[in-house]
C-alpha cells in the first residue's frame, strides 16, 4: 500500500506542527535525545531518550507497509519528544501465518517497546494502528497483559512472565481499522493497497480472492479477531480516523463499534472524512489530522497516571471449543465465561 508523501515539509512551512502539536510535548524537561536503533528488520526504535521520562509512541504499520512509509508517521512524534517504536507489517505472515509468524512480530514488537519503558515502568505508552495488522497486534498486546482469551497469544508460547509488569497504555490512534471481517473483495482491495495500475490490480484482485478463501476465511483471527477487539477487559481513550471512501475498512462498521464501545464507557472520539482512500487521510488532510492527533493525545498526557481502566464485568473468551457459526460477516462468537 502507498502512504502520503511529503506531509511534515507541507507542515513546516504553513507552521501547523509547532501551532497544532505544542501542547502535547513532553511533560517532562528532560529532552530526549535523536539516537536511532534498528531493533530488527522491521522495527526501528527512534528518537531514544535514556532516562525514558518522555511519552512513547508504537506505530504499528498497514499492510506490506514499509520502514520509510511508517517513519512519516513517526516524524510527527519525534518532533514533540516522543520516542517511537515503528513496526512494518508483512500480509503473508498475518494473513496466513497468524498464530505462528505474526505471533512472532507481536513479541518482537513488544520486546522492542519494553526496551524503552524498563527504566521508568510507568512512562505513558500510546499506540498509533492501522488498517488490519495494527488492531490485530493490538489485541496479541493486550491479551499478553491481560489474558482475556484462551488459547491465545499471551496465553500460549509468548507469555509475560512478569504478570505485575503491565504496560502504561495511555491512549490509541486508530487509522484506518478493519473492526469486522471482511470478505473476499475487500482482502483482495486490500492487498492492491490504493495502486492505479491496472495489471497488478487483477493479479492481486485474483491472488487475493485465492488466499482468502484457501487460508483467511478459516483463520483465527477471521472468525474471532472482531469478537476479541470490541471486547477487550480495559477501557483506554481511542480517536478513530477513519473514511467513508475507504474500501477496505468500511465505515459503517466503525460507526457500529465506535457506538458499541461507547456503550460500553470508554472515551472514543472520531472523524469521519468523505473522500480520502485506505490509510491516506493524513497524505490529503495533513492539517487537521495533526491537529486531531495533537490535541487527543494532549488530553491524554495530562490525564491520570494510569489511563487503562479494567472493565467491572471482563470476560474470558476461548477459541478452544468453539461450536458457533459463523455470521453474513465471517464472525464467530467464542464461548465465554465471566471471571
Amino acid at each position: 500500500m502507498s502512504t502520503p508523501r511529503g506531509p511534515c515539509r507541507i507542515l513546516k512551512q504553513m507552521g501547523v506542527l509547532k501551532s497544532a502539536l505544542k501542547s502535547f510535548s513532553t511533560t517532562s524537561s528532560v529532552l530526549a535525545t535523536k539516537t536511532t536503533k534498528t531493533f530488527n528488520k522491521d522495527i526501528v526504535i527512534r528518537n531514544i531518550d535514556e532516562s525514558q521520562q518522555s511519552p512513547l509512541m508504537v506505530i504499528v504499520g498497514w499492510s506490506n507497509s514499509k520502514n520509510r512509509q511508517v517513519a512519516k508517521y513517526s516524524e510527527l512524534f519525534e518532533k514533540q519528544g516522543f520516542t517511537t517504536v515503528s513496526v512494518s507489517c508483512q500480509l503473508y505472515r498475518f494473513a496466513m501465518f497468524y498464530d505462528t509468524l505474526f505471533a512472532d512480530d507481536t513479541q518482537a514488537c513488544i520486546d522492542a517497546f519494553t526496551t524503552q519503558r524498563n527504566v521508568n515502568k510507568e512512562r505513558k505508552v500510546f499506540f498509533q494502528l492501522f488498517s488490519t495488522p495494527g488492531p490485530a497486534m493490538y489485541v496479541n498486546i493486550m491479551n499478553y497483559y491481560y489474558q482475556y482469551i484462551e488459547g491465545h497469544f499471551g496465553t500460549d508460547r509468548h507469555q509475560n512472565k512478569d504478570k505485575k509488569d503491565v504496560a502504561n497504555i495511555s491512549g490509541v490512534v486508530f487509522d484506518s481499522p478493519t473492526v469486522a471481517s471482511g470478505n473476499a473483495e475487500q482482502f483482495s482491495n486490500g492487498m492492491k493497497g490504493n495502486s492505479t495500475n491496472m495489471v497488478t490490480d487483477y493479479m492481486f484482485d485474483v491472488l487475493g480472492k485465492m488466499v482468502y478463501a484457501y487460508a483467511v476465511r478459516n483463520s483465527k483471527m477471521h472468525n474471532h479477531g472482531p469478537e476479541f477487539f470490541r471486547n477487550m477487559p480495559v477501557l483506554i481513550p481511542q480517536l478513530v480516523l477513519f473514511s467513508k471512501a475507504d474500501r477496505i475498512a468500511g465505515y459503517e462498521e466503525i460507526l457500529q463499534y465506535i457506538k458499541q464501545q461507547k456503550s460500553a464507557g470508554a472515551d472514543v472520539q472520531h472523524k469521519m472524512w468523505d473522500d480520502s482512500p485506505h490509510v491516506l487521510h493524513y497524505r490529503q488532510h495533513a492539517e487537521e489530522y495533526t491537529q486531531l492527533v495533537g490535541t487527543f493525545l494532549e488530553n491524554c498526557i495530562a490525564a491520570a497516571k494510569v489511563s487503562a481502566e479494567l472493565k467491572s464485568e471482563s470476560k474470558i473468551y476461548s477459541v478452544m471449543d468453539s461450536s458457533a457459526d459463523a455470521s453474513d460477516i465471517g464472525i464467530v462468537y467464542p464461548a465465554k465465561r465471566k471471571m
